[in-house]
């Protein structure tokens, strides 16, 4: 299969549901088969899905004021996503590189924060 708008919106949304009500289920299921994912554009992949859940842990203790993504582009099963997220925090930026397989499953996801 190939990405398309009509699904990646809805993987948008699953995501942003996920985080919105702090469903790591969810979102051990969104990326239930990843093979690389990338919390910085420093880091070092991690591999499975209980890696990837020790970084999205924090999401418990978030107090979400905004939460936006646009789609920049989709490229065969690639694409890249900008993001605004605020919480009690700050305001932070960024993009998100993401991979699908041919079953449309995230298979490697990278994360850069706009540098300030």
């Amino acid at each position: 299969m190939i990405l398309t708008k009509e699904y990646l919106e809805k993987w948008i949304g699953n995501f942003k549901k996920a985080w919105m009500e702090k469903n790591l289920d969810e979102v051990a299921n969104i990326f239930s088969k990843i093979k690389n994912y990338y919390e910085t554009k420093d880091s070092l992949p991690v591999k499975t899905v209980d890696e990837v859940l020790n970084f999205w842990k924090e999401i418990k203790d978030q107090t979400i004021k905004a939460l936006n993504f646009k789609i920049n582009f989709i490229k065969n099963n690639e694409c890249e996503i900008e993001w605004i997220f605020e919480d009690q925090s700050g305001k932070y930026e960024g993009v998100y590189k993401i991979i699908f397989d041919e079953n449309l499953n995230c298979i490697e996801f990278r994360q850069w924060l706009a540098e300030k």
